[in-house]
């Protein structure tokens, strides 16, 4: 009676552990891999010497990134997806939330993508872009956060305009980007990280109790 006790109890926490998988853990809307990939509408340079042109890349085709740029990407990931309260990642976004009435617990990342420049050698002397960007994962638009060196900063003045799908704002650092929405005026929002791992999870969880079944069975004919 013991072993099976036991044994009922290991597939419970092996259950428990594997269901953690599918959970709400993380500070996405849904898995940035899901989002349409955002386009540049325009930009203007501050510098009329600056050939740099832009180049934006969403989350789930961060493998066209050189390496560096897409381990930054992913470092971005993962603290997002690791914080319960995106105000810990980016203090200014508590005062902004407590200036807007919206509770922190109610602020997630609906897009996450990273923009770059290139063909311009000599980018740090030719001041800043205006960008104007379209992305579908606007609604209920919070903030626009970047990822300069390894601090979280808003990004002062970013607008949602031309009937809410596109985004206006101005920068010189260029990093990843997070799009920042309130979830209080949608229904059980699913907060949530990539979810590309859920079949190898749902596996492993079949395999675990299916061993532990046949283990019990096996034991069950033992002491018989």
């Amino acid at each position: 009676m013991k072993k099976l006790v036991t044994l009922c109890l290991t597939l419970i926490m092996v259950m428990a552990m594997s269901l953690t998988a599918f959970a709400s853990n993380g500070g996405f809307v849904s898995s940035p891999s899901n989002n349409t990939d955002p386009q540049i509408i325009s930009f203007d340079v501050e510098s009329d010497d600056c050939e740099a042109d832009l180049v934006i890349t969403s989350y789930a085709d961060r493998d066209k990134l050189p390496e560096d740029i897409q381990a930054k990407l992913e470092q971005a990931y993962n603290q997002i997806k690791s914080s319960l309260d995106l105000s810990k990642l980016c203090p200014a976004l508590a005062d902004l939330a407590k200036q807007l009435g919206i509770s922190v617990e109610d602020l997630a990342v609906s897009d996450l993508f990273d923009i770059h420049y290139v063909d311009c050698g000599d980018h740090e002397g030719h001041g800043h872009f205006d960008i104007t960007l379209k992305t579908e994962s606007l609604e209920h638009f919070v903030a626009l956060l970047h990822l300069k060196g390894d601090t979280w900063e808003l990004v002062p003045g970013a607008a949602v305009t031309h009937d809410g799908d596109h985004l206006e704002f101005d920068i010189k650092d260029f990093s990843p980007f997070a799009v920042v929405v309130d979830t209080s005026g949608v229904a059980n929002p699913p907060k949530t990280g990539d979810n590309s791992m859920i079949g190898l999870y749902a596996a492993i969880m079949a395999a675990s109790a299916a061993a532990l079944i046949f283990l019990w069975v096996k034991s069950r004919k033992r002491a018989e």
